[in-house]
């Protein structure tokens, strides 16, 4: 198990590491598990969210031994089609039991320091259901923190046919962390994957 330091607002505060895409993109590879400087992408997520809470679940849809050999509880989609990442957040927060859930995506190899106590003060301070980040080029949905008490609103959308998380969020009380001219990179291909490794 992965030695991941202090952590704090473990009550207030959950996690859900958003690992079960299939990875088309990346050559159907699990991209949760693809090295990069020597990490997993599923360790470098864990590195981000450790500090703040110790409350993680993982969302996975394969090689699940390999997510539960770190030491958190992973869950799965209760839909078996990949269903996207609403899925994976809905599943989460009927797991979770805290009033906050932090949403991260895998594949996002470096966040800007105090993204993750940002998004909570911003939340607060503004009474709202969802906080996400803003970066310098686009919106990006999965670095959020969301209320648990959403649960039942996106089970019904989903319900409905719909997956859009953006379509989702906007129909909440949204508020948005801008990041300025930071930008955050996903990693999608084995080119970006090569090009951010450099």
């Amino acid at each position: 198990m992965l030695n991941l330091g202090p952590k704090r607002n473990s009550k207030r505060l959950g996690a859900v590491i958003l690992a079960g895409g299939r990875g088309t993109r990346m050559n159907g590879n699990d991209k949760g598990l693809i090295q990069m400087n020597g990490k997993t992408f599923i360790e470098t997520a864990l590195e981000h969210i450790s500090p703040y809470t110790s409350n993680i679940v993982i969302s996975a849809n394969r090689n699940l031994e390999q997510y539960q050999n770190l030491g958190y509880p992973v869950i799965v989609d209760d839909s078996p089609d990949f269903s996207g990442p609403l899925a994976g957040i809905a599943r989460a927060m009927t797991v979770i039991n805290t009033e906050l859930l932090l949403i991260i995506a895998v594949d996002i190899p470096r966040l800007p320091a105090n993204t993750i106590p940002d998004l909570m003060a911003l939340i607060d301070q503004q009474d709202a259901d969802i906080c996400c980040v803003q970066d310098g080029k686009r919106l990006q949905p999965l670095i959020s923190i969301a209320h648990t008490r959403l649960a039942t609103d996106l089970e019904h959308y989903l319900q409905t046919g719909h997956r859009k998380v953006t379509q989702w969020f906007c129909q909440q009380k949204l508020t948005i962390l801008e990041l300025g001219s930071d930008t955050i990179e996903n990693i999608n291909t084995p080119k970006e994957l090569e090009q951010f490794s450099k």
